[in-house]
C-alpha cells in the first residue's frame, strides 16, 4: 500500500479476503451444505471470497431441490491469481494461476452419471467452471497412463490436448472407476487452465 499504514477496516477487508474460501457443488449447481449465510464457508487456504454464489441461501437451495435437481460439492481454494489481469499482447504468454480443489467420489460419480444420462452440470463461478473441466483432463490421464497424477497440476493448456473424438462421459467416467477402485474418499489436485474464447466445453 505503497508504505502507508492500513486503517481497521481495510485490515478488516484483507483479513476477510485472505479467510474467505469458496465451497460450491455441481448437478446441477454448486452450494456448501455446512454454510449458515450466503452458502459460503471459511476455508483458510482461499486467498478470496465467493461471489457468483452468495444468493444462494439455505432456503433457496431447499427449493431448488424440490424441483428435482441434485446438488453436490466441491471444494474449492481460490488464488490471488485469480484477480491478476492479461497484460501480454499474445494470451499464449500469459502465466495462468493454480487453484487448489478436492472432488469427492460421491461428487464424480454422480457427475458421470448425471452427464451420462443426457442432463446437464451447471457450475456457478469461474473458478467451478475450471474445476469441472479439469476432471476431464483427469480422466483422460487415466486412460492414457491408469493415474490421474494428482500431485501435478492440470497444465493451463492440458485440457486442449485432449483428443476431441473422447467423449466427456468417458472421461469422467475413467475418473469415478479410478477413485472406487483405490478406494479413494476424495481427490485433491490443483488446475491451472485457461478458458479462451471459442473454447469447447466438455461440461
Amino acid at each position: 500500500c505503497g508504505g502507508q499504514p492500513l486503517s481497521k477496516r481495510e485490515i478488516v477487508r484483507a483479513v476477510f479476503f485472505a479467510q474467505q474460501g469458496e465451497h460450491y457443488s455441481v448437478c446441477l449447481l454448486l452450494a456448501d451444505q455446512n454454510a449458515p449465510e450466503g452458502e459460503s464457508a471459511f476455508k483458510t487456504a482461499s486467498a478470496a471470497a465467493p461471489t457468483a454464489g452468495l444468493h444462494f441461501t439455505p432456503q433457496l437451495m431447499d427449493t431448488i431441490r424440490a424441483m428435482g435437481v441434485n446438488i453436490a460439492e466441491v471444494t474449492l481454494h481460490v488464488g490471488l491469481g485469480t484477480f491478476r489481469p492479461v497484460n501480454d499482447e499474445s494470451i499464449e504468454d500469459h502465466q495462468m494461476h493454480s487453484e487448489w480443489y478436492s472432488v469427492s467420489e460421491e461428487t464424480a460419480r454422480l457427475i458421470h452419471n448425471t452427464k451420462a444420462a443426457g442432463h446437464r452440470v451447471i457450475a456457478v463461478g469461474t473458478t467451478s467452471v475450471r474445476t469441472l473441466e479439469s476432471l476431464c483432463a483427469l480422466g483422460w490421464r487415466i486412460l492414457s497412463s491408469g493415474s490421474p497424477d494428482a500431485e501435478r497440476p492440470v497444465g493451463q493448456w492440458e485440457i486442449y490436448d485432449v483428443p476431441a473424438q473422447r467423449e466427456t462421459r468417458e472421461l469422467l467416467e475413467a475418473l469415478s472407476v479410478y477413485l472406487e477402485q483405490e478406494r479413494l474418499a476424495k481427490l485433491k489436485t490443483a488446475t491451472q487452465i485457461m478458458i479462451m474464447p471459442g473454447y469447447r466445453y466438455r461440461i
